[in-house]
């Protein structure tokens, strides 16, 4: 994977972990907060596993 391929990869996880946040401070039933809440962490442990790939030369 290339240098580019991963940090597109990553910038779209991180455009995915500020709709959860928004969609936290928006919603604030519980049960939906903790989704969203999880899926924070999931994409915190995607973007370390894309980090922690080799890039291309």
């Amino acid at each position: 994977m290339t240098y580019t391929q991963k940090e597109t990869l990553k910038m779209a996880l991180a455009v995915y972990a500020e709709h959860c946040n928004q969609m936290m401070s928006l919603l604030k039933n519980k049960e939906t907060q903790e989704y969203y809440k999880k899926e924070l962490d999931y994409i915190w442990d995607a973007i370390a596993a894309v980090d922690a790939l080799e890039e291309d030369p």
